[in-house]
């Protein structure tokens, strides 16, 4: 592509001016109920300062189109030429460009159209107070049909790429007050928390807004009306509603890209409509590449589905806005639904990040977790599935994330029980976790009757020396010392550690878990330098294994403070807290429970070595961050 005519006019440079032989205006009517983006206009208003060229990207139905007209309405004495061309194809592009030409009088209706489009390359050259909205185009559509210098060209695009040629100007969703104003605008009669609620349903989509509000208002329909219709007849509803200013109604915009899609790539189309049974989120492209054979095809089809409005596809993933999903999908035959549910929970089921207790991997568990739940685990009988959402509840719980774990587990937990009340591997596996987020929230005793339950389960159904029974034997171990009965937790996580050093060696994370423990109920009987001796020794093996940022080595380095101030060793104990304070806070974050329990430590060493103003100062802190959570839990809560 010739670079000459995406570069921006040097606005230092002095221009030969040539007298002018007309003004041009060509403007589709404005729109009067238009609203909101204000932050927006000032943006592309400043931004000519930076470039001759910009470009409003974003999906379909964010309203670039309207966008773009409401600026050149707004601005339009600012220009002695102001003309719109609908560009999504090159040809008529030309035409259009050739009738700009014709209107400034430096063509005829005789000359052929390329020689118009040069004419008016020529002209504008020279002219400086123009603006060209190019809408709907790609950077194939306008090659070499522009001056290297002149006025302004504002181009709408679903198209990515734009970046090295002009400046882009990101169109998202709008800002819940301005979908709320919209809808308020449209129809008066809706209240302020109606046109939330129904803001919300439609992913505060402009195009989807005012059809909304066209449809309420010629119908009568009430605000929860209609957002209870959207469920299961998204497509149906979003076909009305249509006005002047909205040629195309949503369903028209995913319909008419979804054939566009299937004609030119059908392997993209194979792939939106996977996404589309998965979450509005970032989908990394990785995930959906099946063999190295088909990805430049997956690709290519990807890149044609942003430019047909089905998603926007960059460094982060695929998107789909979830209006545009809620539509493909209804517009799928029974068969195709079914089949592209079953592609995205494989395809959800082949991501599993690994150990959620590994903070290592938690920024993968993060990026899975919508994706998990779109596909809704809770209903699936897939072995795989269900076990990487028995894994999401001890992700949550881990993160301090208490009450989505709270929610997900009594969830799978309710759907996967059998009528009977017999208790399979993956209940249990959710008794389990769920026992560990009754221990975060401090509710001991329903954790010890999920533990117990898991125990005796997992030892019916996998043996006493299974890792996922002595988990849960090293579980009911922690809800005995949290309720006080330190002797019956000794005993048990005596018999768990010496177990699983044996059956899983001695450097085995879960090994470890048991020795920190273990620790725990040594200080509490009293036999201090046994703990302070183990809680060492096993820290020392968590740096090497572990390394010093995971989160069980840091929880064993908490305990480690506690040995050294049963000790009176204060001053030890306050370096050696201070400095595992400081890493849970950068690993866990501040509002951790677990970080939240060390700072207690600290403050606890401050306190005994007399520091009593910055103590009450951390004190404070403390129970500030404490009162919004549900419970904090110094013990090491395990995975599985």
């Amino acid at each position: 592509m010739p670079v000459g005519w995406w570069a921006s006019r040097d606005p230092q440079a002095p221009s030969a001016k040539v007298e002018k032989t007309a003004d041009a205006r060509s403007l589709p009517p404005r729109n009067r109920q238009f609203s909101g983006r204000q932050d927006t206009l000032l943006d592309i208003r400043r931004g000519w300062e930076r470039g001759s060229i910009q470009v409003l990207s974003g999906p379909g139905g964010a309203g670039k189109s309207q966008l773009a007209l409401e600026y050149a309405h707004l601005h339009a004495d600012d220009y002695d030429v102001v003309w719109w061309i609908d560009a999504e194809h090159a040809v008529a592009t030309a035409s259009s460009l050739a009738e700009l030409a014709i209107a400034l009088g430096v063509a005829d209706r005789k000359t052929e159209v390329p020689a118009c489009v040069a004419a008016l390359t020529r002209h504008l050259e020279h002219r400086d107070r123009w603006l060209i909205i190019f809408d709907d185009a790609t950077p194939a559509t306008l090659r070499s049909m522009l001056p290297d210098a002149g006025g302004h060209r504002l181009i709408t695009s679903r198209t990515p790429g734009w970046d090295q040629w002009a400046r882009v100007v990101g169109v998202p969703a709008l800002p819940r007050r301005e979908s709320v104003e919209l809808l308020r605008r449209r129809n008066p009669t809706i209240s302020e928390e109606d046109a939330a609620g129904l803001a919300e349903a439609l992913g505060d989509l402009p195009l989807a807004l005012s059809q909304a509000a066209g449809f309420m208002t010629r119908t009568g329909t009430s605000a929860p009306d209609y957002s209870r219709l959207l469920s299961g007849q998204t497509a149906v509803l979003l076909h009305e509603g249509l006005d002047a200013s909205h040629p195309q109604s949503m369903t028209a915009v995913v319909s008419v890209g979804a054939q566009r899609l299937r004609r030119d790539e059908p392997a993209g189309l194979e792939a939106i409509r996977t996404c589309a049974f998965l979450a509005s989120e970032p989908i990394p492209v990785g995930w959906l590449v099946t063999s190295a054979a088909t990805e430049v095809a997956l690709r290519r089809g990807l890149e044609r589905a942003a430019e047909h409005s089905l998603a926007t596809v960059d460094r982060d993933g695929v998107r789909m806005h979830a209006v545009t999903q809620h539509v493909l999908g209804e517009l799928l035959s029974p068969k195709d639904r079914n089949r592209a549910r079953s592609a995205a929970a494989a395809l959800v089921s082949r991501q599993a990040p690994g150990d959620p207790l590994d903070a290592g991997v938690w920024a993968e568990w993060a990026r899975l977790l919508p994706h998990l739940v779109a596909v809704d685990p809770a209903a699936s009988d897939e072995p795989a599935l269900r076990d990487l959402a028995c894994n999401a509840v001890m992700y949550l719980a881990a993160r301090g994330l208490v009450d989505q774990a709270d929610v997900l587990a009594t969830e799978l937990r309710d759907a996967w029980l059998p009528p009977d009340g017999r208790e399979t591997e993956h209940t249990l596996w959710v008794a389990h976790g769920l026992a560990m987020v009754r221990r975060v929230q401090r509710r001991f005793k329903e954790a010890r009757t999920l533990d117990e339950a898991a125990f005796r389960g997992r030892c019916h159904l996998l043996g006493h020396n299974h890792r996922r029974t002595l988990a849960s034997a090293s579980n009911l171990a922690i809800d005995l010392y949290e309720l006080g009965d330190h002797p019956a937790a000794y005993r048990l996580d005596r018999e768990t550690y010496d177990r699983r050093r044996k059956w899983l060696g001695d450097d085995d994370r879960d090994t470890l878990a048991s020795g920190n423990n273990l620790a725990d109920d040594l200080r509490e009987l009293g036999r201090r330098e046994e703990a302070y001796e183990l809680t060492r020794t096993t820290l020392a093996r968590m740096k090497q294994v572990l390394g010093a940022d995971d989160p069980s080595t840091l929880n064993c380095a908490g305990n480690l403070g506690s040995d050294l101030r049963a000790l009176g060793r204060y001053q030890e104990a306050l370096a050696v807290d201070e400095d595992t304070f400081a890493r849970m806070t950068r690993v866990l974050g501040p509002d951790h429970y677990v970080t939240l329990t060390v700072a207690d430590y600290l403050r606890q060493d401050l306190q005994a070595l007399h520091r009593y103003r910055r103590a009450r100062r951390l004190a404070q802190d403390i129970h500030a961050r404490r009162l919004r959570q549900p419970g904090a839990d110094r013990r090491d809560t395990e995975q599985r």
